[in-house]
């Protein structure tokens, strides 16, 4: 019904059939405050296509998990399709509706539908809400941090935001294939001198000022850093295709010049869309159930894993949905890319798995970055250029 219907009127308790609309909710909330009433919800917690306000990470669900109450004090009583008398559900259509959807979602390693299914019959919070990587499986994806060796190729990727965040997410290649994001930053307001030292500090490694200094047209001297490995080396860094083309607002240089001149050798980022770049990332993410878990060493396994306390991660993942229209018809259905707010650590995720990351081998930090022993002007010029994409003799990059 429209709005005003839910603003009109007062009440000891206001019965909602399934999950409200938020703004509905809210007009409602002040007529049953007034009498010291009460909402009572009847729902279960799946997601509704058309409606990415329901599921998990909606507003009902933060109620629940009590991080918006809007001042409730929040009671849930949970049931599953077992727990239903039978006269109301008969075990034959149980029977039906566990085939339907638990039985053969298992079976078939169908993790998308077994989700909506666990929310339908158990009545559990139905976690894909749209979800643009609904491939990713928490008690799977999410692992406890260990140690990386040199034996591992790394990776970063890196966001520029300047009333946005910038973020910079790091991965590691093992010997088999297998990928692990084991670093996040997520910084707001600061310059792109500070981004960068603050990402090579967490790599570990310092920067050095090189030896010249380049006079540019206004007339006076920009100093230039180089990153020198100390405790991690890289076969390639990206940065957002969009900084090599945007001027930076304080130098007059294109931002990508002035991320490589503070000392962060990056290279241009693949500017491709996402029905190109969501493919590759959930291909990764998928459950092969004949790969061996490098975790567990039970079969069934992604390609992917992330380190359990990137929070920023996990945050942007759970809010990371699909585009969808409003209402009506066929134009619920869902648009071919995400929703671009706050996506920005996953933004680096893309990033990255479009280099593609590959296991390179073993080498030396002379192989990729320059050391102390290239410091003679052709290499500072070239390793500074921003038009410069050949800098490891490994990748070729």
């Amino acid at each position: 019904q429209d709005q005003d219907v839910f603003e009109s009127f007062a009440c000891d308790l206001f019965l909602w059939d399934e999950q409200g609309v938020e703004a509905k909710f809210d007009g409602a909330d002040e007529r049953v405050r007034r009498r010291s009433g009460r909402h009572v919800f009847s729902l279960t917690p799946h997601k509704v296509d058309g409606r990415p306000d329901t599921g998990h990470g909606s507003w009902i669900h933060k109620m629940v998990t009590g991080q918006n109450t809007k001042g409730h004090v929040v009671g849930v009583y949970s049931m599953s399709i077992e727990d239903a008398l039978e006269r109301y559900y008969p075990a034959k259509k149980k029977a039906e509706a566990y085939t339907k959807w638990i039985d053969i979602p298992t079976k078939n390693n169908d993790i998308k539908t077994l989700r909506e299914g666990r929310s339908r019959y158990y009545g559990e919070w139905h976690t894909t809400s749209g979800l643009v990587l609904d491939e990713v499986i928490p008690d799977i994806h999410f692992i406890d941090r260990f140690e990386l060796d040199s034996s591992y190729t790394l990776y970063r990727a890196v966001d520029h935001g300047t009333r946005n965040p910038t973020a910079c997410l790091w991965f590691a290649v093992d010997k088999k294939g297998f990928i692990y994001c084991y670093r996040e930053y997520y910084s707001v307001g600061k310059t792109i001198s500070e981004n960068v030292r603050n990402i090579v500090a967490l790599s570990g490694n310092r920067l050095e000022r090189v030896e010249y200094e380049t006079e540019d047209d206004m007339g006076y001297e920009i100093p230039k850093f180089q990153e020198i490995s100390e405790r991690e080396t890289y076969a390639k860094t990206v940065l957002d295709s969009r900084s090599f083309s945007t001027m930076d607002a304080q130098s007059g240089r294109p931002t990508g010049w002035v991320y490589r001149a503070c000392g962060l050798l990056c290279q241009k980022a693949s500017g491709k869309h996402d029905e190109f770049r969501i493919p590759l990332v959930k291909e990764l993410l998928r459950i092969n159930p004949e790969l061996v878990n490098p975790i567990t060493g039970e079969k069934g396994s992604p390609r992917m894993f992330f380190f359990s306390d990137l929070v920023n991660f996990q945050r942007e993942w759970q809010g990371h949905v699909w585009e969808e229209y409003a209402s009506g018809g066929d134009s619920k259905n869902m648009k071919e890319h995400g929703r671009a707010k706050d996506n920005h650590i996953l933004s680096c995720l893309y990033y990255s798995c479009q280099i593609p990351m590959r296991y390179l081998g073993d080498y030396s930090s002379d192989d990729v970055l320059p050391s102390k022993k290239r410091k003679d002007k052709d290499n500072a010029n070239r390793r500074d250029s921003p038009n410069n994409d050949a800098l490891s003799t490994i990748t070729g990059y």
